[in-house]
């Protein structure tokens, strides 16, 4: 029986990040059963009329008010491998897929320009709401096929570039050492965080991801911050479009035929954010302007880098690195955190590892330092198995599949479900259980079953493939660079159970995260 933690994870997400080599192929690869001797797509698993469908997920209906996670648990146990979830008022179906094997090969037959879902009001607001910036280009997390190759054949060089990454280590480094400082500020009596340091986070992923989307400091982590600051609307914008996409594209909504008031909601917030962008980017193009003396190419921003492209991809970009960047990064930190302070031999065992790179409690980082941190690494892929920030991707075929025997034809929309198969006990003994030692060496593991037993697909977290997440690079060197300056000087625990998280697009920590951080 596969057991998943108290969470609600999304099956699928716009947010997506794959990494690695691929196969650019349009064929099909070879499998142990042709085309033709597959069974057919109607005998896939799963309700088999519509009329089933709609009494699964009614008042009674053995899916009434399930969580996604419950969802695709539910649909594992009962019907394998794979399923399908038949779609309702005139939606598509789903495969959902379950085994590592099949997830292998929809990633490797996905071809030169993955296709997933359009999350639909995010276009409109794009296409119809701001043309005047998106019309040309409405982002990576909107355009497919050749306009998508375009711009990410542009922004590549930018974004993905270690040199890059590196030159932004003094700035992430600084915003962590002014987060420290205000969490030891925000401790009570008990030495705890308050019950609202989830957003305490979202300002410090905020500044950080700030600091590069934005080029300037939002001033994010400064005491009595304004709830009408600039920086205060960024953080209510992200959450906002979070929360009201999930009402409005997974939950039944009218928007299209009436305005709704979540509809106008979400408009305004990304009206908002839009523009604070747009602000951001003129103050840069001012600055440029007025410097008799511009800056060496290798020391220009990643803003001036694609102003010096096109000043609205650089706010489209700018827009999406938010969008992506800050609950995503902050929610991840505060399920790591969760986890090494709920195991503290872990815990021990990192801050020995980080006392290699910062001998002193002042030590500052440099490039060096992020060369070799193998357990830090550990700990934070083995967090995000056991609860992922998404759990899983979807991918509309280019090309007719056999999936576990059956016939799944062209265009059909395939649920990659990484969150069941991370958790599977063939895959990874004791599930359950955050052993970060599964990801180190047989020689370091100290007789954990090794991750590199399970089928390499099982856990994805950053999915697979050309479409990889510019921003993911970034996201590591915020969440290492925090770790390692906080556990260098303390001592974090938790006290108050399993952690509960809750799920729209992405996991977020429910229980209050009441750490106590105690100097060591």
């Amino acid at each position: 029986t596969l057991k998943i933690p108290n969470v609600l994870f999304r099956h699928f997400s716009i947010f997506e990040c794959k990494f690695g080599p691929v196969a650019q192929s349009n064929k099909e690869q070879e499998s142990q059963i042709s085309w033709d001797e597959a069974k057919p797509y109607s005998e896939i698993p799963g309700a088999k009329t519509i009329i089933q469908s709609l009494r699964d997920v009614l008042p009674g209906g053995k899916l009434y008010k399930a969580s996604l996670t419950e969802l695709h648990l539910r649909m594992n146990q009962e019907y394998g491998d794979i399923a399908k979830l038949r779609g309702l008022l005139g939606k598509p179906d789903f495969i959902l897929a379950f085994n590592p094997k099949d997830i292998e090969k929809v990633y490797r037959n996905e071809g030169q320009w993955p296709k997933r879902r359009e999350f639909q009001v995010f276009s409109y607001f794009r296409r119809n709401i701001r043309p005047d910036i998106y019309s040309e280009n409405a982002g990576l997390l909107v355009e497919h096929d050749e306009k998508w190759k375009e711009l990410r054949s542009k922004v590549n060089p930018v974004m993905m570039q270690p040199r890059v990454i590196r030159q932004y280590i003094k700035t992430v480094e600084e915003v962590s050492d002014d987060f420290i400082k205000k969490i030891i500020k925000l401790r009570n009596s008990k030495l705890e965080m308050p019950s609202d340091f989830l957003n305490e986070l979202n300002k410090w992923s905020l500044e950080s991801i700030g600091s590069i989307a934005l080029d300037t400091r939002l001033g994010c982590l400064d005491d009595n911050t304004d709830k009408n600051s600039d920086s205060a609307k960024m953080i209510q914008g992200v959450h906002d479009f979070f929360d009201l996409t999930f009402k409005l594209e997974i939950l039944p909504s009218l928007w299209k035929y009436i305005t709704t008031p979540s509809l106008t909601k979400l408009m305004a917030a990304l009206d908002t954010m839009t523009n604070l962008s747009l602000k951001k980017v003129d103050e840069i193009l001012e600055r440029i302007k007025n410097n008799p003396n511009p800056k060496p190419e290798s020391e220009t921003s990643v803003l001036e880098k694609l102003i010096k492209i096109d000043r609205k991809m650089a706010v489209v970009m700018a827009m999406d690195m938010l969008l992506a960047g800050v609950d995503t990064t902050s929610n991840a930190t505060a399920i790591l955190l969760y986890f090494l302070a709920s195991n503290q031999k872990s815990q021990d065992k990192l801050r020995e590892e980080i006392k290699t790179i910062l001998p002193n409690k002042d030590s500052r980082l440099s490039n060096e330092s992020f060369n070799h941190l193998p357990y830090l690494r550990a700990c934070m892929k083995e967090s995000s198995r056991i609860i992922p920030i998404i759990g899983g991707t979807v991918r509309k075929l280019p090309v007719d599949l056999v999936l576990s025997g059956y016939q799944v034809p062209k265009g059909t929309e395939v649920v990659l479900s990484h969150l069941i198969t991370s958790l599977k006990e063939n895959q990874f003994p004791d599930p359950q259980k955050f052993r970060p030692e599964r990801w180190l060496s047989s020689q370091e593991s100290d007789g954990c079953p090794l991750a590199k037993n399970a089928h390499p697909f099982a856990h994805m977290p950053f999915g697979f493939g050309p479409r990889s997440c510019v921003g993911r690079r970034f996201a590591d060197l915020e969440i290492e660079t925090f770790i390692m300056k906080l556990l260098r000087n303390y001592k974090i625990e938790w006290h108050y159970g399993e952690l509960k998280v809750t799920n729209t697009l992405i996991t977020v920590p429910k229980t209050p995260l009441k750490f106590k951080v105690t100097e060591i």
